[in-house]
């Protein structure tokens, strides 16, 4: 078996396990807290995703492709990865006691808010972006199953009721800290220790290296993270609670997102640097295996939205199927988003890509916070949905203009224009027999305009990964 197949497993053994255990403990916390409660830890995780962001400038992206361009370990520069992002750390830590205290006053939200940002400290640590590089996804997937079996069981053994909120962000905060110390042990014995040394000119070099990505990367994921904010600061807590349940499903299939972002960057890096002839095919061959397989797993969770709700998060979340149902458009996009995102990262086109994410998430935001007044928590979703098109659009056409890649762009317009066609069934009438016919009829267009999938390519993909 060929590495890239032995990375592809060991990334979604580790990833889909890491992600099912999230999910039954995010299950878990939603059943126990109810909206309301749920919607504060929430509110917590996203301050904690908007500072992660900001602790990590673009590392996970830039200094993954850093690793993967060398066979040489740089133990000075992991070192001072790891150095920068702690001082971050406890730079962000420091300033959020002071707001947070100014601001929210002694409340249970300034406190659940407080405790999710002290895991900035252990998450500082997480050395995922070197294995990665180094294509040893065996051994972040075995650190995020680590991370969440211990995340899961303090969870469910000390949140038994309403009462016991705070025990939620300890429990995440514990199971961060056993993840990170886990790389790092398998860091040591494999590479050595790493001596933290003074560096403030490596650790400014690192910050500004990664600061432009990073900046564009934060504004990105905005997507993620802010939602919860403006919803709480227009609507209500429970309102965060029933949007962040249906954000949560519609994510869970966002781990082919991570797996494309994990496996496809180092390869089209390698492809771009010494198979260029090959980076075009590459490519395109990623956007139709993903268009094919992805589209008829969204057009079920969309047909199925309320069945699922009820099923998983139960009685006070029946709101959340129709956000659920414009999330999975969303998440359809971004997956084939991603595929362009890495072709410009791995091809050294930052500029280009930093432009682009400015813009389209700028415009995100607007549509968000606009359709989120008019419409509440289903127009949160609809704005996310339209914002994450028009980047879509742009990537592809950004990377249309490069020659490597010249044919790609006329394969990708199709795929966006399919999945467009086939994700508009929820908003169609009809009844459920239209509904069917109409993504049936997206899927055989979708198969049918991306050429499918010739023995040639099939071929191509069994000598290179099987």
């Amino acid at each position: 078996m060929k590495k890239p197949m032995r990375n592809i497993l060991s990334y979604v053994l580790g990833d889909a396990g890491s992600r099912l255990l999230g999910f039954l403990v995010t299950i878990y916390l939603a059943r126990i807290l109810a909206p309301a409660g749920f919607g504060l830890i929430s509110i917590g995780l996203a301050v904690l995703g908007h500072l992660m962001l900001l602790a990590s400038p673009g590392i996970q992206m830039l200094e993954t492709r850093n690793v993967a361009a060398t066979r040489e370990i740089e133990r000075d520069r992991a070192a001072g990865v790891l150095a920068l992002r702690v001082g971050l750390s406890l730079v962000l830590v420091v300033c959020t006691l002071a707001v947070a205290g100014l601001l929210l006053g002694s409340t249970p939200t300034r406190d659940i808010v407080l405790l999710y940002v002290a895991c900035l400290l252990p998450m500082s640590l997480f050395l995922d972006w070197f294995f990665q590089g180094r294509e040893e996804f065996h051994i972040v997937g075995l650190a995020r199953v680590a991370q969440f079996l211990v995340y899961g069981g303090l969870a469910v053994v000390f949140v038994q009721s309403q009462d016991d909120l705070l025990f939620a962000p300890v429990a995440f905060f514990t199971g961060s800290l056993a993840g990170s110390l886990l790389l790092l042990l398998v860091y040591r014995r494999r590479y050595g220790r790493l001596r933290f040394a003074w560096a403030p000119s490596l650790w400014w070099s690192i910050l500004r290296e990664n600061a432009p990505v990073g900046g564009v990367v934060f504004i990105a994921q905005m997507v993620t993270n802010l939602p919860p904010i403006i919803i709480a600061l227009m609507l209500t807590t429970a309102d965060v609670g029933v949007y962040s349940g249906a954000m949560r499903l519609a994510f869970v299939v966002l781990f082919i997102d991570r797996l494309i972002n994990a496996l496809f960057l180092p390869l089209v890096t390698r492809h771009i640097a010494a198979l260029v002839e090959e980076a075009s095919r590459t490519v395109t061959l990623a956007s139709r295996v993903l268009v094919i397989l992805f589209l008829p797993l969204a057009a079920s969770g969309i047909i199925w939205a309320p069945e699922i709700v009820a099923l998983v998060l139960g009685p006070g979340f029946e709101g959340a199927a129709p956000v659920f149902q414009v999330l999975l458009s969303y998440v359809a996009l971004t997956i084939i988003n991603t595929v362009f995102v890495c072709t410009l990262v791995g091809g050294g086109r930052e500029k280009e890509y930093s432009r682009i994410m400015f813009t389209g998430s700028v415009i995100l935001v607007l549509f968000m916070v606009g359709l989120t007044y008019l419409i509440g928590i289903l127009g949160t979703a609809l704005g996310i949905a339209m914002g994450e098109a028009l980047i879509a659009i742009m990537m592809i056409l950004e990377t249309g203009r490069a020659p490597e890649f010249s044919r790609v762009r006329r394969v990708s317009v199709t795929i966006v224009a399919v999945l467009a066609m086939g994700l508009a069934g929820p908003f169609l009438g009809g009844g459920m027999v239209v509904l069917l016919m109409t993504l049936l009829l997206g899927y055989v267009v979708a198969v049918m305009g991306v050429g499918g999938l010739s023995r040639r390519d099939i071929r191509y993909l069994r000598e290179r990964m099987v």
